[in-house]
């Protein structure tokens, strides 16, 4: 069951197993307009369900229906768990160029604050995108 939690810009959903204990949640926020994944996390115990991809469908349905342009997110470009998993998911990468002022400074800021200059990268997908099924694409 995917319940809302609101935080004045900042809002979680999440996914309890028996509706008692939350096993995977996502964080977002609106960034240039944008519904903007925060964070994803999956319980490893519960990892390799789906969860993650549910929930950031359910986002994505959310930001359809909010008529928001796109889901957006920052990550590592070369981290198997990110940047090609949210490939997989229906997210493009965006050059600089393409970015918002306020993702482009999200970047920025990530960049600078995460020793060893590991690559960022920001990503783009508009919805309505499902992954388990139905429609890809508007």
């Amino acid at each position: 069951m995917v319940k809302r939690v609101a935080h004045e810009s900042a809002q979680a959903r999440v996914d309890s197993h028996r509706d008692v204990v939350p096993v995977a949640y996502v964080l977002s926020a609106v960034v240039d307009g944008c519904a903007h994944v925060e964070q994803v996390s999956v319980a490893p115990a519960h990892a390799g369900h789906g969860l993650g991809a549910m929930l950031i469908d359910h986002l994505g349905a959310l930001a359809d229906a909010e008529d928001r342009p796109a889901l957006t997110l920052t990550t590592f470009r070369d981290v198997p768990w990110n940047a090609p998993y949210y490939r997989r998911l229906g997210f493009v990468t965006l050059d600089a160029a393409d970015q918002g002022p306020q993702l482009a400074a999200i970047v920025l800021r990530e960049a600078a604050s995460i020793p060893g200059g590991v690559p960022r990268v920001a990503m783009r997908r508009s919805p309505p995108v499902l992954t388990r099924g139905r429609a890809r694409g508007r």
